[in-house]
């Protein structure tokens, strides 16, 4: 009876030990693998920093018509649009710049509708040969986003929102397209909700929620206000909105000091699993 119990202790000792050695391995593989996602991450941002760049070496293009068709060719290129009509503000809250709360201005501009042909949309003629979908219906977007720059909150606003003048019409925007995943906030932070009581108050760019909650279909992208909008004489419009934008190759550095860290840890890791197999090994032997 003795020697069938310490038989039973001993194996279920043993099969602690390796559960505990399967963890410290789990650990390290795991902490290898978001060292190397850390890195991809890096990889990521520099090739982006090398297309805007060679992207911002080009002369802006100029558009009086932008279709959605032309949003995925156009990625990360400069554009100096013409406004068809005054562009309604909607806002991105919960924003801060060098400590100070505010939120992101947005603007909506809606896109040419492509020429329809039997039914179906006709591609816009600068455009790829494909429209940006938005919805299960197949119907091309209407409008995109502007992103216009940083505002602090106004603390004598219930939402802090400061109704500063809107785009007009006949106005010009140097713009840079960007991406829609560029600007999207994690589903376990903010999420994509509604910030206050109407729908021009958001708390992240997502253009299927946007879209469901508007009424507008939204491109998948966004257009990054450059400079100040222009009158067609030229002449720069103040808008008191700041537009200290950080460039995608900002975060290269802390991507490739966060994968040293987890190398860190996947290295301790491996070290401890190695020393608890030497000690369990030894101590079978002795």
């Amino acid at each position: 009876m003795t020697v069938k119990f310490a038989e039973q202790k001993a194996r279920v000792s043993a099969r602690r030990k390796w559960l505990a050695l399967g963890l410290v391995v789990g650990i390290a593989l795991l902490t290898g693998r978001l060292g190397l996602w850390q890195l991809d991450r890096a990889d990521e941002k520099r090739e982006l920093a090398q297309k805007r760049q060679m992207a911002a070496d080009k002369p802006a293009e100029a558009f009086e018509q932008l279709f959605a068709a032309d949003l995925p060719v156009l990625e990360g290129q400069r554009l100096r649009v013409t406004v068809p009509q005054s562009l309604p503000n909607w806002y991105l809250d919960s924003r801060s710049y060098k400590g100070q709360a505010g939120m992101y201005v947005l603007a909506v501009l809606p896109l040419a509708l492509a020429q329809v042909e039997h039914g179906a949309p006709k591609p816009a003629p600068s455009g790829t040969g494909h429209d940006v979908l938005v919805h299960a219906d197949g119907a091309p977007a209407t409008h995109v986003l502007v992103l216009r720059g940083w505002q602090a909150k106004d603390p004598r606003q219930a939402q802090g929102i400061q109704e500063q003048g809107t785009i007009q019409a006949g106005e010009q925007l140097l713009l840079r397209v960007e991406p829609e995943r560029e600007h999207a906030a994690s589903r376990f932070g903010l999420g994509s909700r509604v910030a206050g009581d109407h729908l021009r108050h958001w708390l992240a760019i997502d253009s299927q929620v946007m879209s469901e909650k508007s009424g507008l279909r939204l491109a998948p992208f966004v257009l990054r206000q450059l400079e100040a909008a222009k009158h067609a004489k030229g002449e720069a419009i103040e808008d008191a909105l700041i537009r200290d934008w950080p460039e995608p190759g900002d975060g290269i550095d802390k991507h490739r000091a966060y994968a040293l860290q987890w190398f860190l840890f996947c290295g301790l890791s491996l070290v401890l699993a190695l020393t608890m197999a030497i000690r369990w090994s030894v101590s079978r032997l002795s």
